[in-house]
């Protein structure tokens, strides 16, 4: 059983604590293990819970970097989406993509086959070591008469035809977040939820280690360690630890919808045009299908004072994305009460004032050695910029803190090491193996849903129901969650909350507010083995409403979507 020992982290001397469990501070806690670095990882609230777990959830290849010609930024694309197809392939695979041709010369189905078959040329490795389920198939074009035979939903579409290509999507990037972080314990990892970074040590200008309060008991405990990685984002702490030449990081609000309809059977780039600082525009949104609904984005909005409480959109910014989603496309018409869910983040920017009035934000991540700006020696800051390129940043990241340390800097193999869950070996073959093992005893579809958010640990999960046949059954008010997982979730994953279960472990709340029945008996179930009093019960239903957006609370959850957990 996974647990949270405080006293036993007080004891350790680390090489390296890495403050901030979103996807960078994961894959840095993963690689700095791999390397042979002892690693303590804390976060202030559950691991996973603010950006990295909004998006849209598409791992990409670079193909976009073409209009610049940044081929190294879109090799680098090429190489870790290879990798997450290759280390997870139960929680990424492959999705096709689709954006309309025009009569236009940069949208002309000539220029976009043209610099398809160049993407095609630069991403020729990109299978190399992928199980053949999870394969990049190859960009092409189509004409307008195969688009609306293929996607009929886009017949009112102005256009020549269309250009496809293929990405890959991380079905549940909490959970990915999650894994890499578990792969890293299950190295020698220490890893601790609701756990605040609250003072940096010193000794002589040299960290020395930080003082972590425990957020449930309130207690404070001291970690020593030699060097300190602080990748909280809009977060950061210890900026007072910079001198004048690190400038204070700007964020920008990032915000896509959830809505119930089924709008494309993949994912499809659309243009709308809107008006920037008076000026005419086109914004470039995608909708991408998710777990039978679709998610709509990424628009992008100025924020004052970063904060997790400050990542969602006002009302007005809310009616302006709904705005501009119905003005995609003549076949698209999203009721306010179609959006099940807002997901909302925040992303680094270089400024809250481009050229058109809105963030621009930061192409690049940024890793500043504090003690070679100036400051105390051993802090680093790592400031990314997207998911997909996490592990390669994270790489980069534990080179400079391997040299600090006085160790020898050798090369990252997490592109391909053992994985939490990852170890499928054939991919269908597994999933085949699996139905035969346990068919007789849940469905074919949900012993493959469970495949695609455990891999080979739905054997855990089933060991359960082997011990107690009661935990097969569903919970109430879903259609493919099974009480096992519950359990699953507070002994091997550290779920302490309703929140951590429903929101980053199962995940049925990630798409939809559950159903009241659903949440009451989760709550019953957790507070059971967690042993709640029904006031901890009660707070724990509260916080998990309370984080979602306010619009969205005074739906009715249990009419939103047919099935909340898939």
């Amino acid at each position: 059983m996974l647990t949270r020992d405080f006293d036993k982290a007080q004891s350790q001397q680390y090489d390296v604590v890495v403050v901030g469990g979103g996807i960078y501070g994961a894959t840095i806690a993963r690689e700095a293990i791999s390397r042979g670095l002892s690693v303590a990882l804390v976060e202030q609230r559950d691991f996973g819970g603010a950006t990295s777990a909004n998006s849209l959830k598409v791992i990409h290849g670079g193909i976009r970097y073409l209009q610049s010609l940044d081929i190294k930024r879109l090799r680098e694309s090429v190489n870790e989406r290879r990798a997450l197809l290759r280390i997870a392939p139960h929680l990424v695979s492959p999705i096709k993509c689709i954006i309309p041709t025009r009569n236009s010369l940069t949208q002309h189905r000539f220029t976009v086959s043209t610099a398809f078959q160049l993407y095609n040329l630069l991403s020729l490795d990109r299978n190399r070591g992928v199980d053949s389920a999870r394969h990049i198939l190859a960009a092409g074009t189509m004409d307008k008469q195969a688009l609306h035979k293929d996607m009929p939903s886009l017949g009112n579409c102005d256009c020549t035809g269309a250009g496809y290509w293929y990405d890959a999507q991380a079905h549940n990037t909490e959970r990915l977040v999650l894994s890499f972080i578990l792969t890293a314990v299950r190295e020698g990892a220490t890893a601790l939820n609701y756990a605040t970074a609250v003072q940096l040590l010193q000794t002589d200008g040299r960290v020395a280690g930080i003082v972590v309060r425990d957020n449930l008991s309130e207690n404070r405990y001291t970690f020593r360690a030699k060097s300190v990685v602080d990748c909280t984002g809009p977060w950061v702490k210890w900026r007072s630890e910079k001198n004048e030449t690190c400038s204070e990081p700007v964020f920008a609000k990032a915000v896509n919808f959830v809505v119930k309809k089924s709008l494309f059977p993949c994912a499809v780039g659309l243009k709308v045009d809107v008006q920037i600082a008076g000026k005419p525009r086109s914004r470039q949104l995608f909708i991408a299908p998710w777990r039978g609904a679709s998610i709509i984005g990424t628009w992008y909005f100025p924020v004052s004072e970063p904060s997790p409480d400050n990542t969602y959109p006002t009302d007005e910014e809310f009616d302006v994305c709904l705005a501009q989603a119905n003005a995609l496309s003549p076949d698209i018409v999203i009721e306010r009460d179609d959006v099940i869910n807002v997901h909302a983040g925040l992303l680094p920017a270089t400024s809250m004032d481009g050229v058109d009035g809105e963030p621009v934000l930061k192409s690049r991540p940024v890793i500043t050695d504090i003690g070679s700006a100036g400051g105390v020696r051993g802090l680093f800051l790592v400031q990314g910029v997207k998911l997909t390129t996490a592990r390669d940043v994270a790489a980069l990241t534990v080179d400079s803190v391997l040299r600090f340390n006085g160790k020898e800097v050798s090369s990252s193999t997490t592109d391909v090491d053992s994985f939490y869950g990852g170890n499928l070996g054939g991919v269908d073959d597994y999933y085949k193996l699996k139905l035969e093992e346990y068919g007789h005893i849940l469905s074919a579809d949900l012993i493959s849903r469970l495949i695609d958010d455990y891999g080979t640990n739905v054997d855990v999960i089933m060991s359960y129901i082997d011990d107690s046949r009661d935990l097969a059954r569903l919970v109430p008010g879903t259609s493919s969650l099974v009480c096992a997982e519950l359990l699953f979730s507070i002994q091997h994953e550290m779920a302490v909350t309703l929140s951590d279960v429903l929101l980053r472990r199962v995940g049925i709340g990630a798409l939809a507010i559950p159903s009241e029945e659903t949440i009451g008996f989760c709550s019953d179930f957790i507070g059971q083995y967690l042993s709640w009093s029904e006031h901890e019960k009660d707070e724990n239903v509260k916080s998990l409403k309370d984080s979602y957006y306010h619009l969205l609370r005074q739906n009715d959850a249990s009419t939103v979507v047919d099935k909340t957990d898939i």
